[in-house]
């Protein structure tokens, strides 16, 4: 929700993201188990790509505790 909160926050004044952020906010969809699918496809995704989560995304990573 503190990341919602936040996107939210930097993107409405942006008419054309009003939809997106509406639907985004409509329902909260975490679960234990969306984060751990979500992270282990992340962890696959940059051992493929040889990239790093955290250093693409610092600020998401911090939400998101992919890579702590």
């Amino acid at each position: 929700m503190e990341l919602k909160k936040i996107v939210t926050e930097k993107y409405k004044n942006i008419k054309e993201l009003d939809s997106i952020i509406s639907y985004m906010n409509s329902a909260d969809r975490y679960s234990d188990a969306v984060h751990e699918q979500r992270k282990k496809r992340i962890l696959q995704a940059d051992q493929y790509r040889k990239e790093n989560f955290a250093a693409v995304f610092p600020e998401l990573n911090n939400f998101l505790k992919i890579y702590e």
